[in-house]
């Protein structure tokens, strides 16, 4: 008896269950073109926020304006033991006050110090450096050094028998230096003008001031005595100066002098605890400058030398 081998027919596949090869590649191409941008919806080359990073350098040059809350520092009375020291002190040393009696010809005491020392206005010098990542926007830092002077005057009292009171005071110089480096990082804001060549511009951060005591004597009879001495090394004694972390806000104009020089001229406050003696108070410090750029002098000169 001859068997007849039953063909296995496959199982039919619903419709729908399961996509062809062809609507599956129809299917990934349709989600890779909602995924990546078209050109109409991303920005054109004619978009200026498309336009690539900036990166501008210069210096800075200007005035500094010192708040007078702390030149009082200078004058005489501060003393203690981190390098400086009081007018009393220097004339209660032997060795000094021989030498200072010798230079008056009379026994003498203190007599008054100054109450309201200031600041003279003092040049600003440093760098700048900006990266502009918008056409309005920009990251901005900075480098300045100043050197501030105060000066004031104090009376010593001559011990004079025969003269009246006041012919036997006499007024001397007492005077301090200091440098301040300060460190700045902020946001600037650009207003932009397609019609004219003056841009101003607002600008904020944050600022840290390092404060150096170079000097500070007295001076009589055409002698210097010094009331601070530098440390000799790092543990010798606490500093009475140092750094201190503020804030800051500017505004200036940028001025396009030609097509490859531009000149800024602006203004700026900062806002921090002066890290100088027993200071604990926040003070304002002002600032004029003007920023060369120096990046535009040389991409200029990059363009006139192909």
């Amino acid at each position: 008896m001859t068997r007849h081998r039953q063909r296995k027919h496959p199982l039919p596949v619903p419709a729908g269950s399961c996509p062809t090869p062809g609507r599956a590649g129809l299917l990934l191409l349709c989600l890779l073109a909602a995924c990546l941008p078209s050109k109409a919806a991303g920005p054109s080359d004619d978009d200026p926020e498309a336009r690539p990073w900036t990166f501008e350098y210069g210096l800075n040059l200007g005035a500094y304006f010192a708040n007078a809350a702390t030149a009082n520092y200078y004058n005489g009375g501060t003393s203690g033991t981190r390098g400086v020291r009081s007018l009393q002190q220097v004339l209660d040393n032997d060795q000094q006050y021989n030498r200072i009696r010798q230079a008056v010809g009379y026994d003498v005491s203190l007599h008054g110090l100054p109450g309201a020392m200031s600041y003279s206005p003092a040049m600003m010098l440093g760098f700048y450096a900006s990266l502009q990542f918008r056409e309005h926007a920009a990251l901005i830092g900075e480098f300045n050094y100043t050197r501030l002077r105060t000066q004031d005057q104090f009376t010593l009292k001559l011990e004079r028998f025969s003269n009246i009171e006041g012919d036997n005071i006499e007024r001397y110089t007492i005077t301090g230096n200091e440098e301040r480096i300060d460190l700045r990082l902020g946001y600037q804001h650009t207003f932009l003008s397609q019609a004219s060549y003056l841009h101003p511009y607002l600008e904020a951060g944050a600022v840290v001031t390092d404060t150096k005591i170079r000097s500070h004597q007295a001076r009589i009879e055409g002698s210097n005595y010094s009331l601070f001495y530098p440390p000799t090394s790092v543990s010798s004694y606490e500093r009475d100066y140092g750094m201190s972390v503020g804030g800051y806000a500017g505004i200036g104009l940028k001025m396009d002098v030609s097509e490859q020089f531009r000149l800024t001229a602006g203004f700026s406050s900062l806002y921090s605890r002066l890290n100088l003696g027993g200071n604990q108070a926040l003070l304002w410090q002002h600032t004029l400058f003007v920023r060369i750029d120096l990046s535009s002098l040389r991409r200029g000169g990059d363009s006139a030398n192909p």
